[in-house]
């Protein structure tokens, strides 16, 4: 038994061994000290820059929205300058030309105009002021949508808001009510009530 113990260790077992176990050992001190954090380290980068790529992403998506948003109210401010220069034709001092305009329109030989009213208002949150008109007509159908058609055709800036028939009278005719609104630019003046002709 003692010369088993006294017998000399293979090679492999003597010197081998050992040096495969300290490069083992090396290699998990090495794989702790600088494997591991590297990898903790790329895989926290890799996330990092996953979330900014999502941060950029949504901020060009504001950055869009927000464009949008400038261009529609440009387009919507160039739209309300045209609507005013273009459209809404004649100041408060064109007052008088305007109801010149619309009597025109109600004095055609076919229509017989019994009552006319026009009142002034401020429309909200807009520099005009709202001409109400109101007319009371005797007309046949053919001869309403006439006069429709001129209106139409105006130069002013008129919308009929309501039409009201009654009773049916001699030749067809009819007894109509039109309710119109013209706009001219400016506030009106500070007067209350309107003006009543019949």
């Amino acid at each position: 038994m003692s010369a088993l113990r006294d017998a000399p260790r293979p090679f492999w077992r003597r010197v081998l061994l050992p040096a495969v176990a300290l490069l083992l050992g090396l290699n998990g001190l090495a794989f702790f000290a600088y494997t591991l954090p590297r990898t903790l380290q790329v895989r926290n980068a890799t996330a990092r820059a996953a979330a900014l790529r999502e941060e950029i992403a949504g901020e060009r998506a504001m950055f869009e929205a927000r464009r949008s948003e400038v261009e529609a109210v440009r387009a919507n401010a160039a739209d309300s300058a045209r609507f005013y220069r273009e459209v809404v034709r004649g100041e408060r001092a064109d007052l008088l030309a305007l109801l010149e305009d619309v009597e025109a329109l109600a004095a055609q030989p076919a229509l017989t105009a019994s009552a006319r009213s026009y009142g002034l208002e401020e429309v909200p949150g807009a520099p005009l002021t709202r001409v109400a008109v109101n007319l009371s007509l005797k007309a046949s159908y053919e001869e309403l949508v006439d006069f429709l058609d001129r209106v139409e055709r105006s130069p002013r800036f008129l919308t009929v808001d309501r039409i009201s028939l009654s009773g049916g009278g001699a030749e067809g005719q009819a007894n109509l009510r039109v309710e119109m609104s013209a706009y001219l630019n400016g506030a009106p003046p500070k007067v209350e009530g309107g003006g009543r002709r019949g």
